[in-house]
């Protein structure tokens, strides 16, 4: 019988402690509560994770900006052999070719600069492009020379303004065309990216002529250096290493007036 006794008291001990133990518990708590220095932290973590949130919050729309930043497409106006940029900058998009490391336009329209693909277009402004007739005056690039014509990338009509013309295709302007007198050199008169004015002479084969006085080369650039050519007393002459060049000049040579 003692020893029954003794193992009850000790069972009613250790409840005793517990209860102690969860009761100290509970008034340490009501101490932190009151006392204002863990009042203060409490305060203070609470407003950290409130300002962490806002700043979570304002992350968001960051990310959003930044990633329409790098869509963020740049405009410009331009015509046929305008240089647009280079390989080092861009890849070359719709609208443009690349030739000597620059990338020019091949139609009159807006320069799109898409920072994020890193590419350079030009786009035209028009819904509804303009068919071809016969004796329509154009705008285009000398794409490639031969023995007897040269090839020419449409890219837009006289009266049309900035509009791409529809499914324009592959000109050519052959040797009997270019002047009214004889030629003997086709390459003395037309060369690779010259901007030229021409009259639709033929629908159907696509001819084009260049040999009346406001018809011809527009603009062109040097074969050795790349730099525009200007006229300098009478002559085409690269402002930048001084090479002379010979070309069938249109009267508006050199001001952009199609």
């Amino acid at each position: 019988m003692k020893l029954r006794g003794i193992i009850i008291r000790i069972r009613n001990k250790k409840k005793a402690t517990r209860r102690k133990i969860k009761g100290s518990s509970k008034k340490d708590e009501k101490e932190e509560n009151q006392n204002p220095k863990t009042k203060g932290q409490q305060k203070e973590k609470r407003e950290a994770r409130e300002k962490n949130t806002e700043n979570l919050k304002k992350e968001k729309p960051q990310k959003h900006l930044k990633e329409e930043a790098e869509k963020h497409i740049e405009e410009q106006f331009v015509l046929p052999g305008d240089i647009v940029g280079t390989n080092e900058e861009y890849e070359a998009g719709e609208g443009t070719y690349t030739l000597r490391g620059n990338i020019y336009s091949t139609r009159t329209g807006n320069v799109e600069i898409d920072r994020k693909k890193r590419s350079v277009s030009v786009r035209a402004t028009s819904e509804l492009p303009p068919v071809i007739k016969k004796d329509d005056i154009v705008v285009g690039n000398v794409v490639n020379v031969r023995d007897s014509m040269a090839l020419v990338q449409i890219a837009a009509i006289k009266g049309h303004g900035e509009r791409e013309v529809n499914n324009p295709g592959i000109a050519a302007i052959h040797i009997s065309n270019i002047k009214e007198d004889y030629v003997k050199n086709i390459a003395n008169e037309l060369a690779l990216m010259d901007v030229v004015k021409a009259k639709v002479i033929d629908i159907d084969s696509m001819r084009l002529s260049i040999a009346a006085k406001e018809l011809g080369v527009m603009s062109a650039v040097c074969g050795r250096c790349g730099e525009a050519l200007a006229i300098e007393e009478g002559k085409l002459k690269c402002p930048a290493c001084g090479r002379i060049e010979k070309r069938k000049l249109s009267a508006d040579y050199g001001t952009g007036i199609i």
